[in-house]
Protein backbone atom coordinates (compact mmCIF):
# COMPACT_ATOMS: atom_id res chain seq x y z
CA UNK A 1 0.00 0.00 0.00
CA UNK A 2 1.26 3.10 -0.51
CA UNK A 3 2.57 5.72 2.26
CA UNK A 4 3.87 9.06 2.31
CA UNK A 5 7.55 9.37 3.63
CA UNK A 6 9.55 12.51 5.22
CA UNK A 7 12.22 12.34 2.29
CA UNK A 8 13.56 10.96 -0.76
CA UNK A 9 15.75 8.05 -0.31
CA UNK A 10 20.16 8.57 -1.40
CA UNK A 11 20.01 6.87 -4.64
CA UNK A 12 22.84 7.37 -7.25
CA UNK A 13 21.81 8.32 -10.89
CA UNK A 14 21.28 4.31 -12.06
CA UNK A 15 18.69 4.33 -9.27
CA UNK A 16 21.23 2.11 -7.15
CA UNK A 17 21.16 3.21 -3.13
CA UNK A 18 24.61 4.42 -3.05
CA UNK A 19 27.61 2.51 -1.38
CA UNK A 20 29.28 4.91 0.66
CA UNK A 21 27.85 7.41 2.92
CA UNK A 22 28.53 10.56 0.79
CA UNK A 23 26.55 13.02 2.41
CA UNK A 24 28.94 12.24 5.57
CA UNK A 25 32.28 12.51 3.92
CA UNK A 26 31.28 15.62 1.70
CA UNK A 27 30.59 17.65 4.77
CA UNK A 28 33.32 19.73 4.11
CA UNK A 29 35.38 17.99 7.17
CA UNK A 30 38.64 16.23 6.52
CA UNK A 31 37.93 12.67 6.25
CA UNK A 32 40.91 9.91 6.56
CA UNK A 33 39.54 6.64 4.33
CA UNK A 34 41.86 2.97 4.75
CA UNK A 35 41.34 0.70 2.13
CA UNK A 36 39.91 -2.25 3.42
CA UNK A 37 37.71 -0.52 6.09
CA UNK A 38 36.31 2.10 4.39
CA UNK A 39 36.39 1.14 0.73
CA UNK A 40 37.28 -1.83 -1.24
CA UNK A 41 40.15 -1.92 -3.92
CA UNK A 42 39.08 -4.96 -5.32
CA UNK A 43 36.38 -2.65 -7.00
CA UNK A 44 39.13 -0.51 -8.41
CA UNK A 45 40.95 -3.22 -9.45
CA UNK A 46 40.63 -3.12 -13.53
CA UNK A 47 42.42 0.09 -13.25
CA UNK A 48 45.08 0.20 -16.09
CA UNK A 49 47.38 2.11 -13.96
CA UNK A 50 47.20 -0.14 -11.23
CA UNK A 51 46.26 2.16 -8.08
CA UNK A 52 42.79 1.44 -6.63
CA UNK A 53 42.97 4.53 -4.67
CA UNK A 54 42.61 6.78 -7.84
CA UNK A 55 39.56 4.82 -8.94
CA UNK A 56 37.98 5.32 -5.32
CA UNK A 57 39.28 8.97 -6.00
CA UNK A 58 37.69 8.88 -9.42
CA UNK A 59 34.19 8.22 -7.71
CA UNK A 60 33.98 10.36 -4.64
CA UNK A 61 35.62 13.25 -6.97
CA UNK A 62 31.77 12.29 -9.61
CA UNK A 63 29.95 11.98 -6.27
CA UNK A 64 30.91 15.55 -5.05
CA UNK A 65 30.40 16.83 -8.58
CA UNK A 66 26.46 15.87 -8.66
CA UNK A 67 26.30 17.29 -5.19
CA UNK A 68 27.78 20.79 -6.72
CA UNK A 69 30.78 20.70 -4.59
CA UNK A 70 34.55 20.24 -6.22
CA UNK A 71 37.01 18.02 -3.73
CA UNK A 72 40.29 18.18 -2.51
CA UNK A 73 42.21 14.70 -2.04
CA UNK A 74 45.17 13.07 -0.84
CA UNK A 75 46.27 9.37 -1.46
CA UNK A 76 48.70 8.22 0.49
CA UNK A 77 50.29 4.47 2.18
CA UNK A 78 49.91 4.57 5.93
CA UNK A 79 51.20 0.87 6.74
CA UNK A 80 51.31 -1.10 3.44
CA UNK A 81 47.44 0.28 2.78
CA UNK A 82 46.14 3.08 0.61
CA UNK A 83 44.73 5.99 2.19
CA UNK A 84 42.65 8.23 0.43
CA UNK A 85 42.00 11.88 2.49
CA UNK A 86 39.01 13.68 1.45
CA UNK A 87 37.54 17.38 1.29
CA UNK A 88 34.67 18.79 0.07
CA UNK A 89 34.88 22.13 -1.01
CA UNK A 90 33.00 24.87 -2.80
CA UNK A 91 33.54 24.74 -6.82
CA UNK A 92 36.22 27.42 -7.53
CA UNK A 93 34.27 29.74 -9.49
CA UNK A 94 36.04 29.46 -13.39
CA UNK A 95 32.61 29.76 -15.32
CA UNK A 96 32.04 32.68 -13.65
CA UNK A 97 35.33 34.69 -13.96
CA UNK A 98 35.38 33.69 -17.82
CA UNK A 99 31.82 34.73 -18.11
CA UNK A 100 33.11 38.40 -16.22
CA UNK A 101 36.30 38.54 -18.77
CA UNK A 102 34.21 37.95 -21.65
CA UNK A 103 31.45 40.86 -20.43
CA UNK A 104 34.47 43.18 -19.93
CA UNK A 105 36.13 42.37 -23.37
CA UNK A 106 32.56 43.14 -25.01
CA UNK A 107 32.25 46.10 -22.95
CA UNK A 108 35.13 47.61 -23.74
CA UNK A 109 34.98 47.08 -27.67
CA UNK A 110 31.74 48.87 -27.92
CA UNK A 111 33.34 52.06 -26.16
CA UNK A 112 35.42 52.21 -29.52
CA UNK A 113 32.78 52.00 -31.72
CA UNK A 114 30.91 54.98 -32.68
CA UNK A 115 26.98 54.38 -32.44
Amino acid sequence: MAERVQEMPKVTRQGRTSKFPWDQWLDGSIWRLVENEDWDPADYSNRKDGVPAKGFISVAIAAANSRGSGLSTVHTEEDGKAVVYLQAREKRARQANSETAETAETDTSRRGRKG
